[in-house]
């Protein structure tokens, strides 16, 4: 496993490199975005990455995750703030508690198997789905969010207009976009 990091690291390395050398765009080089479960892929992403895009089951995991990303960005020299960690949320929703789980139930009983992810799973409501994540901003670390829907379009659907304006009334979505490039909306140089 060390080997496949070792040429990950070499490859992200001659890759990002090159990007400023050969090719030129508005937005400079596009983020990379790591997937990462353990300190290995973290330090692949504290080392290379925009976004590490994380999988932790609760609060204090992922603040434990958060420290070590930010330890691993610090000891790979990376100043503040050039990396953001977004934590992985599976979404199963409905315009009740009792109607969200029965729409898992549904999907457990459909797969003949229970719903678990490497991530957390949530089944509710938009406005418990927004108290889990201004949780995980205010008291997690969590940077942003990377929602999987359990089921599309309906879960994406009810994520876009139920989820969004109650995040947007809380001040914690953008009502509008204030950058012109995907590297400028995730508040990067």
């Amino acid at each position: 496993m060390a080997e496949l990091f070792a040429q990950a690291d070499e490859f992200l390395t001659e890759a990002t490199g090159a990007w400023g050398a050969t090719v030129s765009s508005p937005q400079g080089r596009p983020p990379v975005a790591l997937l990462a479960h353990a300190t290995a892929p973290y330090r692949l992403a504290a080392t290379h990455g925009d976004v590490v895009l994380v999988t932790p089951p609760d609060t204090a995991a992922l603040v434990a995750v958060r420290e070590e990303v930010e330890a691993l960005r610090e000891e790979a020299g990376r100043s503040a703030g050039s990396l953001r960690v977004f934590a992985d949320v599976n979404v199963v929703l409905g315009d009740s508690q009792e109607a969200a789980d029965a729409r898992r139930a549904g999907l457990e009983e459909a797969a003949g198997a229970p719903f678990t992810s490497d991530a957390a799973v949530f089944s509710g409501t938009p406005d418990g789905l927004a108290d889990l994540l201004e949780e995980w901003f205010t008291e997690g670390g969590a940077d942003g969010f990377r929602l999987r829907p359990a089921v599309l379009p309906d879960d994406l659907e009810v994520i876009v207009t139920g989820l969004v304006p109650v995040l947007q009334r809380r001040g914690l979505f953008r009502t509008a976009y204030s950058a012109r490039t995907l590297r400028g909306h995730l508040g990067l140089d």
